[in-house]
C-alpha cells in the first residue's frame, strides 16, 4: 500500500520513561533485520536532554534510510507527546510535535527497493540491540502524508486519556485510601493507575486568620507563581511544599519573608523536573498553613 502511493505518515502518541536513552532507541520500525529497514523513528540524547530521528528508506538512501533527520528542539522531560512524521510523493517531509513544526526538509525516491517481509516493530530492533523506554498511548501509520490542518486535528484530539478531579468526602484524618478510577467506554472498562493517599489530620484557620493562598497559571506546564497574603505578622519565613498524591514531598523551599511583609509572590519553576499529574501545594508561615491542588501538564 504505501508503495503504491509513495507517501508515508507515522503516528504515535508516545511518553519516554527516561531521557538518557541508549542511541539509538527504536520507538517503531518496519525492518526485515537491523541492516534492512522500511523506516525507523528512533529518541536520540544524552542524560540532559534529548530528540527524535527519523530514518527512511527511499531509492535515495542507504538501506537502512540514511541520512537520518531530527527534531529541531531538545527535550528535556518524559511527558507524553504527540510524534507525526509524513512524507508526499513530492519528497517534501515533515517533522511534527504536539502540533507544531519541528523539521522540514525534501528526500528524493521513492518505495520501489522496499521488501515485502517487512515487520513493524515496537521499542526495539529484532536483535535487541536498540531497546527504548517508554509508553505507547497510539501507533498508527497512514499511505499518505497528512496534512498540517490533519496533524493539528489529531493533536488537538487527543490520545484518549481521560482526566478528571473529584471530590471525596467522609474520609477519616490519618488514614491511607488507593484511589482506583475506571470509565465505561465504546471497547470496554478502562482502568487507571491505583493511586495511594493518606489524609492530613489538620486544623484549619479561621478565615480571619488565614493564609490567602493564589496559584497560576493552574493547570501549568511546571513553570507558574505562588501569590500569597498573610493578614499578620507571624514568621520571618514561609515553607512551601509540593506533594504527589502518594503524599511523597518533591520539591521544598524556603521563602525568606521581610519585616514589610505582607503579601508577595513567588516564582516556581519545575519544567522537565517533576511529571505530569496532580499534586499538592502547602504553604506554612509560623503555625498558620493553606493548600491548594496543582495540575502539572508537559
Amino acid at each position: 500500500s504505501l508503495k503504491k502511493t509513495n507517501e508515508i505518515t507515522i503516528e504515535a502518541w508516545v511518553k519516554p520513561d527516561k531521557i538518557n536513552q541508549p542511541a539509538p532507541s527504536n520507538i517503531i520500525s518496519f525492518t526485515t533485520d537491523d541492516t534492512h529497514q522500511g523506516f525507523s523513528l528512533m529518541q536520540d540524547g544524552n542524560v540532559d536532554f534529548y530528540e527524535y530521528s527519523i530514518r527512511l528508506r527511499t531509492t535515495h538512501t542507504d538501506e537502512i534510510g540514511n541520512p537520518k533527520i531530527s527534531t529541531s528542539s531538545n527535550f528535556m522531560n518524559q511527558g507524553l507527546q504527540h510524534l507525526i512524521y509524513t512524507r508526499s510523493q513530492a519528497g517534501m517531509e515533515t517533522i511534527y510535535v504536539n502540533g507544531s513544526i519541528s523539521y522540514s526538509g525534501t528526500r528524493g525516491g521513492d518505495f520501489f527497493y522496499w521488501e515485502d517481509n517487512y515487520r513493524l516493530e515496537l521499542s526495539n530492533l529484532q536483535s535487541g540491540m536498540a531497546p527504548w523506554n517508554g509508553t505507547f498511548y497510539l501507533v498508527a501509520i497512514y499511505n499518505r502524508s497528512l496534512s498540517a490542518s490533519d496533524v493539528l486535528k489529531n493533536y488537538n484530539a487527543g490520545c484518549g486519556q481521560i482526566e478528571f478531579t473529584t471530590e471525596l468526602s467522609d474520609l477519616s484524618p490519618g488514614r491511607t485510601y488507593n484511589l482506583s478510577p475506571f470509565a465505561y467506554t465504546d471497547q470496554g472498562i478502562a482502568i487507571g493507575d491505583t493511586v495511594s493517599f493518606t489524609v492530613e489530620n489538620r486544623v484549619f484557620p479561621s478565615e480571619n486568620d488565614s493564609i490567602k493562598l493564589k496559584i497560576y497559571p493552574n493547570p501549568s506546564d511546571g513553570n507558574f507563581k505562588v501569590y500569597f497574603e498573610d493578614n499578620t505578622y507571624s514568621a520571618n519565613y514561609a515553607i512551601l511544599k509540593i506533594s504527589d498524591l502518594s503524599g511523597q514531598v518533591v520539591y521544598v523551599k524556603e521563602i525568606t519573608l521581610s519585616d514589610a511583609y505582607f503579601s508577595m509572590e513567588e516564582e516556581i519553576n519545575l519544567s522537565g523536573f517533576i511529571k505530569s499529574g496532580f499534586y499538592s501545594l502547602i504553604l506554612i508561615i509560623g503555625s498558620k498553613s493553606a493548600a491548594q491542588k496543582l495540575l502539572i501538564q508537559q
